[in-house]
C-alpha cells in the first residue's frame, strides 16, 4: 500500500512554492528537465528513491542539495519538510506540567511556613552581614584615628576617651546582632536613634517617596524606546558596528595589558596580550565575512520590525520568570521545614583543649537521603522551567521568521497571524520537544550547581574543579546546539531528535559559516545592550534629580544609576535576544531557500547575494529543492492527506 505525503497549504500564493530542477531518469541516462512547480507528492513504497529526493507534479525526481559553482555536488542537503499537526515528545510535556503543578501545590500548602522560614533566614543573614561590615568599618576607623594621632599630638586623656566611646559603640552594635532575636526591634530602634555616632553627625536622609517609583518608571519607559531606536541605527550601520565590536574587543585587551604591567602583575599582562593577539587574528580571518553577517542582521531587523508583536512574547518571559521564581522559593522554603528533610544522630565529641582528653556526645542534624533527592529535584525544576520559557520564545521567533520568509503577507503587522500561530504551536504541538531539549540543559546546570554547593566541603577539590570545567563546556555546547534545534522545531514542527539531526546536517555542510555569522552578530548585540544600559542609567540619574533628592544625594543618585543600568541592560537584552534568534532562523532559511527570499524580499536578497559572493566568490548557492516550513493561518488546519 502506498504511503501518502500531502501538499502543504500554508502559503497563500498562486506562484510555485519552490522552483527546482527535476531530474528525469530513464535507464542509465538522465537529463535536466525544465523547471516545474514543486510540491510534496505521492511516493510509492515499491519505487526506489533517494532519501533526499522530492517528487514534482509530473513524477520527476528532485534532489535536495547546495550546488557549488553551478556544478553538481556530491554532498546532499536534507531539506526540511512541514510536519503534520501532532503533539510530539508528549511525555516530556506531561512530566514538565506535572512537576510544575507539584511546585505550585507545595507553594500553596506550605506558604506560611515558607514565609516564617525565609524571614528567620533573612534576619540571621542580615545579622551576620551587619556584624562583618561593622567590624570592618570599626577596624578601619581605629586605623585612621591611629594614623591621625601619629601625625598630630593628641592628649592621652582625649585619645582614651575616644577609644572608650568606640568601644561603647561596638558593644551596642553587638547587642543588635546577638543570637537572641527577641529584642531585635527595640535594639534596632535604639541603635538607629544614635546613628550619628557612626556617621560623625552627618545623617543620611532617606530619598523622597517618589524617588524609586520615578526612577523605575523612567527606566522601564526609556529602555524599550532606546531599543527601538537602536534597531534603526543598527539597520543603517550594521557592518560598521560589527567592525567596531572587533576593534573594541582587541582594544580592551590591550588596555588591560598595560594596566597589568603598571600594576606589576606580569601573568595577567601575558594573558591579555595573548587574548589581544588571538582576537586580532580572528578579526583578520573573518573581516571579509562581515558584510554577509551585516546583511543577516539587517534582514533580521526588517523581519522583527514587521512583526513587533514577537517582542511582546519575549518581554512576557520576564513576568513569567519572576512569578515562577517566587512560586519556587515559597515551595522550596516550605519543603525545607518538613521533618523528613533532616536526620539527627548522636555524635561523639572529643575536646582537644581538655587536658584530660575527656569525651562527650552531642546531637548533629544533617540533610537526610530523602532530603538530598528533594533538593536536587527542586534545583532541576528551577532550571528546567527557566529553560522551557526561553525555548518557547526561541521557537516562536523561528516560526515568525519562517512565515515572513515564505509568506510575508501573513507576517507584516504588529500582532500578525504569524506571531499568534507560532506562539500557539510552541505551546501545543511543539511544547513537548521544547521540554525535551530544555531538560538536557537543565540537568547539566543542576549538576554544576550541585558541585558548586559541594565545593565548600573541600574534599576532592581538584576532582570537583575538573568536573565543573567539563560540565561548563558541556553546558555551553548543549545550549548552543539547543538554540539551533529550536529553530528547526519552530520552522517545521519537528520532534527534538529530528531537529537535532537537521542541526548536525547544518553544521556538517555549513557549520563554519553559521558560527561566524552568529558570533559576529552577537558581538554587536552585546555592545548595544551595554550602550543602552549606560544611557538608561543617565536617564535614571536625571529622573532622580527631578524628585528633589537631598541628603546624601550622591549616594542616592548612584543607586538610581545602578537601577537604570540594570533595567536598561535586561530589557534591551531581551530585545537583542529576539534579533539573535531571528538571525539564526534567517541563516537556516537562506541555506534552504534563497530563491524564496529573492521572490518575497528582492532588495534584501540582492544584498545577501552580493555579500555572499564577496565572502565566498567560488561558491554559488543554487536552490534545488526544498519544502515550505510552518506558517500561515491554514497551517494547523491543513493536515497531510
Amino acid at each position: 500500500m502506498a504511503s501518502k505525503q500531502g501538499k502543504y497549504a500554508g502559503v497563500p500564493t498562486d506562484q510555485p512554492v519552490v522552483v527546482g530542477a527535476p531530474v528525469e531518469e530513464s535507464g542509465a541516462d538522465s537529463k535536466i528537465a525544465k523547471a516545474e512547480p514543486f510540491q510534496i507528492g505521492s511516493i510509492d513504497d515499491n519505487e526506489e528513491h533517494h532519501e533526499n529526493e522530492f517528487v514534482n507534479d509530473e513524477g520527476g525526481k528532485v534532489y535536495g542539495g547546495i550546488v557549488g559553482g553551478g556544478a553538481a555536488s556530491n554532498e546532499t542537503w536534507t531539506k526540511g519538510s512541514v510536519q503534520s499537526p501532532a503533539y510530539r515528545d508528549v511525555w516530556f510535556a506531561i512530566v514538565f506540567v506535572a512537576q510544575f503543578l507539584v511546585v505550585v501545590a507545595l507553594a500553596i500548602a506550605f506558604g506560611s511556613e515558607a514565609q516564617s522560614f525565609m524571614k528567620k533566614q533573612a534576619i540571621d543573614q542580615s545579622r551576620r552581614m551587619g556584624r562583618a561590615l561593622y567590624y570592618a568599618g570599626d577596624s578601619l576607623g581605629r586605623g585612621l584615628k591611629k594614623h591621625k594621632h601619629d601625625d598630630t599630638e593628641t592628649p592621652a586623656v582625649e585619645e582614651e576617651q575616644e577609644d572608650e566611646k568606640m568601644d561603647d559603640d561596638s558593644e551596642r552594635f553587638e547587642d543588635l546582632y546577638n543570637d537572641d532575636t527577641t529584642n531585635n526591634e527595640e535594639t534596632a530602634s535604639a541603635f538607629a536613634s544614635n546613628n550619628q555616632n557612626f556617621n560623625n553627625g552627618d545623617d543620611v536622609q532617606p530619598p523622597p517617596e517618589a524617588f524609586f517609583p520615578f526612577v523605575i518608571i523612567a527606566s522601564v519607559i526609556a529602555a524599550p524606546i532606546l531599543a527601538v531606536v537602536a534597531l534603526g541605527y543598527m539597520s543603517r550601520n550594521a557592518a560598521q558596528l560589527i567592525r567596531a565590536s572587533l576593534y573594541i574587543a582587541v582594544g580592551l585587551n590591550v588596555i588591560f595589558f598595560f594596566f597589568a604591567l603598571l600594576a606589576g602583575v606580569p601573568l595577567s599582562a601575558i594573558i591579555h596580550a595573548i587574548f589581544a593577539a588571538l582576537l586580532a587574528c580572528y578579526a583578520k580571518a573573518v573581516w571579509h565575512r562581515i558584510p554577509y553577517a551585516a546583511a543577516n542582521l539587517r534582514s533580521a531587523i526588517v523581519a522583527v520590525k514587521a512583526n513587533m508583536g514577537v517582542s511582546l512574547v519575549a518581554f512576557s518571559s520576564i513576568p513569567a520568570s519572576v512569578i515562577w521564581l517566587f512560586t519556587w522559593v515559597f515551595s522550596f522554603g516550605g519543603t525545607l521545614t518538613r521533618d523528613f528533610m533532616y536526620t539527627t544522630r548522636e555524635v561523639q565529641t572529643t575536646s582537644q583543649w581538655d587536658s584530660e582528653n575527656s569525651s562527650g556526645t552531642h546531637m548533629e542534624t544533617t540533610i537526610s537521603g530523602a532530603g538530598i533527592v528533594v533538593i536536587f529535584a527542586f534545583i532541576l525544576s528551577l532550571h528546567w522551567t527557566h529553560q522551557v520559557i526561553n525555548g518557547v520564545v526561541r521557537a516562536t521567533i523561528a516560526g515568525v521568521i519562517g512565515t515572513w520568509w515564505f509568506s510575508p503577507l501573513e507576517a507584516s503587522s504588529f500582532c500578525s497571524s504569524a506571531v499568534r500561530d507560532s506562539l500557539a504551536r510552541s505551546l501545543t504541538y511543539s511544547f513537548g520537544s521544547i521540554c525535551f531539549g530544555s531538560l538536557i540543559v537543565a540537568i547539566v546546570e543542576t549538576l554544576r550547581a550541585w558541585l558548586r554547593g559541594a565545593a565548600s566541603r573541600n574534599r576532592n577539590g581538584i576532582v570537583r574543579l575538573i568536573a565543573q570545567c567539563l560540565l561548563l563546556w558541556v553546558e555551553r555546547i548543549v545550549e548552543y546546539f539547543n538554540k539551533w534545534a529550536f529553530v528547526y522545531v519552530g520552522l517545521y514542527g519537528y520532534s527534538y531528535l529530528e531537529a537535532g539531526k537537521s542541526v548536525m546536517t547544518l553544521f556538517r555542510d555549513r557549520g563554519w559559516t553559521a558560527i561566524i555569522s552568529d558570533n559576529l552578530v552577537n558581538r554587536v548585540l552585546a555592545l548595544a545592550c551595554l550602550a543602552i544600559g549606560l544611557i538608561v542609567a543617565l536617564v535614571s540619574v536625571i529622573a532622580g534629580l527631578l524628585t528633589g533628592v537631598t541628603g546624601g544625594w550622591l549616594g542616592w543618585l548612584a543607586v538610581a544609576a545602578w537601577i537604570g543600568f540594570f533595567v536598561g541592560f535586561i530589557l534591551s537584552g531581551i530585545m537583542m535576544g529576539v534579533l539573535s534568534g531571528s538571525v539564526d532562523s534567517i541563516i537556516v532559511c537562506y541555506a534552504e531557500a534563497p530563491m524564496k527570499f529573492k521572490e518575497n524580499h528582492p532588495h534584501l536578497h540582492r544584498e545577501m547575494e552580493d555579500t555572499w559572493t564577496s565572502a565566498w566568490p567560488d561558491v554559488t548557492l543554487t536552490p534545488v529543492a526544498m519544502a515550505v516550513p510552518l506558517g500561515g493561518p491554514n497551517a494547523r488546519d491543513a493536515p497531510l492527506n
